[in-house]
């Protein structure tokens, strides 16, 4: 069984979680374990609890862990929002798991997490190059805003600690695609996460209802400037078919 745990980007609940478009045998599973809010971790601490759960430990083979985003999102909110966006951003956060607010910092406590995961995970006999982490997508489809650089900054602390332990990395190849499109990106970016409430509502899970909103919003691979419209989900779900057909997840 192969565990996938993260934040809406897996979930699903708002926009298209990429988790819909990944194909596999009828007789293989996929355990999707996403929160809309989490952060690093709180996402990792959620592996460490499964990983300790023989319910979970008897059948996974196969991890992917997807997070970050909202270690960068939730502090920008909180210190340049509005007054109803700084709440809702608030509301998200658990004094047990906040959001690591500096690069060094989130990649400090990240490889401390992973270790413990990868402790765990070797005391369970699985195999090491099982697991895979993600690196954070889009935060607004302008590419070079102050949010989407301090998020490079972010990436590059896990591309490092995935370095240093041999993990997969899986970059979801958004950025590539919008640098080889002539069309000029929309700035939207969502700013009050109480919002995201109104748009999954409006989506309802349907790709199509998503990829109308992205149109109207001029964005191309996102409803929201984060969360995936069809297109975003399809092209991250194609970025993790190598990391499954290693792990023995073949496609239907």
């Amino acid at each position: 069984m192969l565990l996938i745990a993260g934040d809406s980007l897996a979930a699903g609940h708002i926009g298209i979680g990429f988790t819909r478009y990944l194909t596999i045998d009828a007789e293989q599973q996929i355990m999707l374990r996403g929160i809309d809010g989490d952060t690093m971790l709180g996402v990792t601490s959620r592996v460490l609890k499964y990983l300790g759960s023989s319910r979970i430990t008897e059948v996974i083979d196969a991890l992917i862990i997807e997070c970050g985003g909202n270690d960068v999102l939730l502090p920008k909110v909180i210190t340049s929002g509005g007054e109803e966006a700084q709440a809702a951003a608030k509301t998200l956060i658990r004094s047990e798991t906040p959001p690591l607010d500096t690069p060094k910092e989130f990649g400090r406590q990240y490889a401390l997490q992973l270790d413990r995961i990868l402790a765990r995970w070797e005391e369970l006999g699985l195999q090491a190059d099982h697991v895979a982490i993600v690196l954070i997508p889009l935060l607004g489809e302008e590419l070079d805003s102050h949010v989407n650089a301090l998020r490079v900054s972010y990436n590059e602390e896990i591309r490092t600690l995935a370095h240093q332990r041999s993990l997969t990395v899986l970059d979801f190849a958004l950025d590539a695609f919008l640098r080889s499109q002539p069309k000029q990106h929309s700035g939207f970016l969502l700013e009050n996460p109480q919002d995201c409430l109104l748009d999954a509502q409006l989506i309802g899970g349907d790709p199509e209802a998503a990829d109308r909103l992205s149109d109207q919003r001029g964005l191309l691979l996102t409803t929201d400037g984060i969360h995936l419209n069809s297109r975003g989900a399809r092209l991250a779900s194609r970025q993790c078919g190598e990391f499954l057909h290693r792990t023995g997840y073949s496609p239907t």
